[in-house]
This record gives C-alpha cells, sequence and structure tokens, in this order.
C-alpha cells in the first residue's frame, strides 16, 4: 500500500510541475505515463520511457539513447580528469591523469563518428 501511496505523490509532483497525464500506460507496470517537456515518465518505474512511432525503428531510437549517455558520461568524466590534472602536483600523477584525459578525448572522438 505504502508503493501505492508514493507512486501517486510522484504522479501528482509531477502534474504540479506541469506534466501532462497521456492516455498510454507504462508497458511494465501499466500505470499512466506522463510528458514533461519531450520526455516521458513512468511515475511508477520513475524513469524514463520511449514510445515509438509506427515508422520508427526501435534499435534506432534505443542507439541513439545509448550514443547520447555515454557521450554524456565521457564528458562528464572529461571534466573530472580536467580538473584533476589542474589540482595535481606529483608529476607521475599527472601523466597518468593525463593519459587518461587522451583516452577519454579518443573515446569520445570514436563516438562522434558512430554517431553519422
Amino acid at each position: 500500500m505504502k508503493d501505492d501511496t508514493h507512486h501517486l505523490d510522484k504522479a501528482v509532483e509531477l502534474l504540479r510541475s506541469g506534466a501532462t497525464m497521456l492516455g498510454q500506460a507504462c508497458p511494465a507496470c501499466g500505470t499512466p505515463l506522463f510528458k514533461i517537456g519531450e520526455q516521458v515518465m513512468c511515475a511508477k518505474c520513475n524513469r524514463r520511457v520511449v514510445i515509438l512511432k509506427a515508422t520508427e525503428d526501435e534499435s534506432k531510437v534505443f542507439r541513439g539513447q545509448t550514443l547520447a549517455t555515454t557521450e554524456h558520461t565521457l564528458l562528464v568524466k572529461i571534466d573530472e580528469a580536467q580538473s584533476a590534472i589542474e589540482k595535481e602536483q606529483d608529476p607521475t600523477k599527472i601523466a597518468q591523469l593525463t593519459q587518461s584525459l587522451s583516452n577519454l578525448l579518443s573515446a569520445l572522438e570514436r563516438l562522434k563518428k558512430v554517431d553519422r
């Protein structure tokens, strides 16, 4: 019963924040979905849901989302590595961090080639 109350509270929170309740249900749990901007969310599962148009290929949508998530992760790690290099004083650790940064930048470059 507490789980039901929690997801109802989440649904109310989504509505108050400007979300729109959709006529479609979550494929995992069957509760109504909510649209916030361009994202569709399930209040009970607390995760994003992708609604495909009849003409869309599921694998292409999944691939695009995966590439976008990976790019975001790489950018966060690049920023963290750059900050660590900036603060580090030990030349050996700076060399290690610089190598890590180089690897991250190479991975980002390869990812962008795949995304084309």
